[in-house]
Order: structure tokens, then C-alpha cells, then sequence
């Protein structure tokens, strides 16, 4: 997937955070699902209401705004990625293909600091991990979520909103 560039043009800095959050949002499925139906000329609007003010609305846009300058991103394939971390890690998220999410659970886990989260995406596969299906993508999320439920060195708990969310903390090696 290519990212779309960000057009920067005379039109003003607000102009400008909309155009960054559009090309952010488009980019992740979690941010499509979460402002589906959301028109973007509206999204100040809502952030002035979740935040109470447009003070703090504005604090929001430039918090996100700073951090969409400041932080690298790339897109490449997540295992070449996962090889290429070389620091130990606080957070990972993993919302990928889901017949390697155990995988990189794998991967990611010796790089993962003491503490440190592992979060995945879709663990409850729309309700499939409990009934009675066989299909690749639906046996991989509950090999995964056994696997984690069964590994003495984290604490887990799956959330259960919209797709359902598994958050793992690293408690030993």
C-alpha cells in the first residue's frame, strides 16, 4: 500500500491538520472503521466535543499533528520489520494477516520489554473463535488466543468491543 501524499498548501494550518488526519485515517483499518460514516469536515467539530472545548480540540489536532511529523513511518512486511527491531520495545499492535498472528506474537515477545504490551486486533474474528468453524483465517485466531492464555509469562485479557481487542503485558522472560 502506497501512502497518499499530503497535499500542503496556502489554505491554512487547520486546513492542513485535516489533510494530515484524512491521509492518517486512510492508511489504517482502525481508523477507517472508527470514522466510517464521519464526514472529515466534521472531524474538528467531534474532537471539540470528545475534548470538551475547542481549546482542547486544537491541543488534540497539534498533538497529532506533531507526532505524524515527528515519528517515521514505513510499510513493509511485518516479519522483515519484526527482524529489524533492534532495541527492546514497550508496545506492539498487531492488527495483520490473522493466520500469523501467533507468529509474530513469537517475534515480538523477546523484544518486548518487562511490562511491556502486546495488543492484537480481531481476537473475537466477528464471534467465529467460539462456534464451531474451520476456515484457516478463523483456526489461527484461536490457536493464537489459546496460545496466550496458556503462556505463564503474560497477563492477559481480551476486551470485548467491536472486534475484540487482546491485551497481553509481558510479566517475565
Amino acid at each position: 500500500m502506497e501512502l497518499e501524499a499530503i497535499k500542503i498548501s496556502s489554505v491554512g494550518e487547520r486546513q492542513r491538520r485535516r489533510d494530515l488526519i484524512k491521509a492518517i485515517f486512510r492508511q489504517t483499518n482502525a481508523g477507517l472503521k472508527a470514522l466510517r460514516g464521519v464526514k472529515f469536515e466534521d472531524l474538528k467539530d467531534s474532537l471539540d466535543q470528545v475534548f470538551g472545548s475547542i481549546q482542547a480540540g486544537d491541543e488534540a489536532l497539534d498533538k497529532v499533528f506533531t507526532f505524524a511529523q515527528t515519528t517515521p513511518f514505513q510499510i513493509e512486511d511485518a516479519t522483515k520489520a519484526i527482524e529489524n527491531i533492534s532495541e527492546k520495545i514497550d508496545l506492539a499492535f498487531i492488527d495483520a494477516d490473522k493466520v500469523n498472528y501467533t507468529k509474530y506474537y513469537d517475534m515480538l515477545f523477546p523484544k518486548l520489554k518487562i511490562g511491556g504490551l502486546i495488543v492484537a486486533d480481531n481476537v473475537l474474528w466477528s464471534g467465529k473463535v467460539t462456534e464451531d468453524v474451520s476456515d484457516n483465517e478463523t483456526q489461527s485466531i484461536k490457536n493464537f488466543n489459546t496460545k496466550v492464555k496458556n503462556d505463564e509469562r503474560v497477563e492477559n485479557l481480551i476486551v470485548g468491543i467491536r472486534d475484540g481487542i487482546m491485551v497481553c503485558q509481558k510479566i517475565k522472560d
